[in-house]
């Protein structure tokens, strides 16, 4: 059961992730640079303010042809978690550290070794 329980806490780890890459259209005398709904620019590389109150990462990536500015954007994505799991988050650590975590679930029917 155990073993089980930390399997599933593994696959819900490593699979729960969304990465996604946002345009924006470059401003003139900013040629190069991302910014953010503030009005803050960044370099290329650069790693950019997120939401409130959403976990992710966003990096600048900097210009590509047509005059667009180009940006990473990594979040937790979703997961389906078995109803008596509970699940914590803590929006207050980096990203992906602040996505939601199965902390113990109750109730996983026993998998047998005849089961497959």
């Amino acid at each position: 059961m155990k073993s089980l329980l930390v399997i599933l806490a593994c696959l819900f780890v490593t699979a729960n992730c969304a990465l996604y890459f946002a345009a924006q259209k470059e401003i003139p005398g900013h040629e190069g640079q991302c910014y953010d709904e503030d009005g803050t620019f960044y370099e290329p590389g650069q790693e950019m303010k997120s939401e409130p109150g959403v976990c992710s990462r966003v990096i600048c990536l900097g210009s590509r042809e047509g005059g667009e500015i180009v940006n990473e954007r990594a979040t937790c994505g979703s997961s389906h978690i078995y109803p008596a799991c509970k699940v914590t988050q803590d929006l207050s650590k980096p990203y992906p550290d602040c996505c939601p975590r199965v902390i113990s679930c109750e109730g996983i029917p026993e998998i047998s070794d005849n089961s497959f």
